[in-house]
């Protein structure tokens, strides 16, 4: 019995000391961290550091085509039709090419430094628009139309609303239009020959560019190409080009007096700038809709409207008139073609 006393004594002291031993570490560990408060801290401190590292700010989605990217595409697109231009027709045609760029840049440059816009690098609308308003323009112009037309394009239509982006009607077009009101009679009287001459063109002469026309719409086989090099890059679709050249198609074969004459159709497609209307002037991104079935029903309704000026004879400015027409309807286009947000009223996109 005194033995078992004593086995049991010794247990209870062995365990007194266990006790007393880890109380004595877990004090030392205290006092050593602080209580344990900036362990704590520095943990949460690293964690929190961490996150932000980790933290990604929208947009998540990036991509290399960037403005000036798109631009240097459409002026790439545009170069050789406007270099065959200038070996059509000569020297005078690459003054006029000049001339318009040339004034399309400088007043873009004068209103982002009175307006004291600065930007990263200069994203080549202004050539572009130069390139398509000389290109429009035909050969026997004064050197001061394609001045005033490109001073107008970007001053007036481009940069009283804001600058690229903001415009609601396309530049070069609107330039076009009023070209023609500032020098009607010598635009009318450039096309005298050519309203009888191309119907006597062969149709392979008008499309390859060996017939006559205006200075860089001469040749619809170089602006087809240059359109769908812009499709293979991404820059657009075949939305409304394709749309565009059915619905004009259309419009003139039903209303155009010619019944189903097709080689009549494509010496049409071929002159006064269409493929250059289709291709180009009708995907400029802040003049056009955003959506798809927008993009399509566009593209029908300007070459609705430009058929129709066809049939009553204005060729010269049909293109351009109509894109200026179809311009005014894109915010309204936009609008009912645009998807609803999830839950909040019909399906709008048709």
């Amino acid at each position: 019995m005194e033995t078992e006393e004593k086995r049991e004594n010794v247990d209870l002291m062995q365990e007194t000391e266990d006790k007393k031993g880890t109380a004595e570490s877990a004090s030392e560990e205290k006092k050593g961290t602080g209580d344990g408060k900036p362990e704590v801290c520095e943990t949460a401190g690293t964690e929190k550091a961490e996150m932000q590292k980790s933290t990604v700010m929208a947009p998540f989605l990036h991509s290399k085509d960037t403005t000036a990217v798109i631009m240097r595409d459409v002026a790439f697109a545009l170069i050789p039709a406007a270099l065959f231009g200038v070996y059509r027709f000569g020297f005078r045609a690459f003054l006029i090419l000049l001339l318009s760029v040339t004034s399309c840049v400088l007043t873009e440059h004068v209103c982002k430094r009175i307006r004291k816009v600065q930007s990263g690098g200069y994203e080549c609308s202004g050539i572009v628009t130069g390139l398509l308003l000389g290109m429009m323009l035909p050969l026997n112009v004064p050197y001061w139309l394609p001045i005033a037309g490109g001073v107008f394009s970007i001053g007036i239509v481009k940069m009283l609303f804001g600058g690229l982006g903001r415009n609601r009607l396309n530049p070069a077009a609107t330039a076009k239009c009023v070209c023609f009101v500032l020098m009607g009679f010598v635009l009318k009287t450039s096309m005298d020959g050519y309203l009888v001459t191309w119907s006597e063109t062969e149709l392979g002469e008008l499309f390859f560019g060996f017939g006559v026309g205006m200075i860089g719409e001469v040749s619809a086989f170089l602006i087809l190409l240059g359109g769908l090099y812009l499709v293979l890059c991404g820059v657009i679709t075949l939305h409304t080009p394709v749309a565009y050249l059915l619905s004009f198609s259309a419009v003139l074969l039903m209303f155009g007096n010619h019944g189903f004459d097709m080689k009549w159709l494509a010496m049409h497609l071929c002159i006064g700038g269409v493929m250059l209307g289709a291709f180009f002037l009708a995907n400029d991104y802040s003049t056009t809709p955003m959506t798809k079935s927008g993009k399509i029903i566009f593209g029908a309704l300007v070459g609705a409207v430009t058929a129709v000026l066809r049939i009553f004879d204005f060729t010269v400015e049909a293109v351009a008139a109509a894109i200026v027409v179809g311009n005014c309807f894109a915010p309204l286009i936009d609008r009912l073609t645009f998807p609803r947000s999830f839950g909040k009223g019909r399906k709008a996109n048709l």
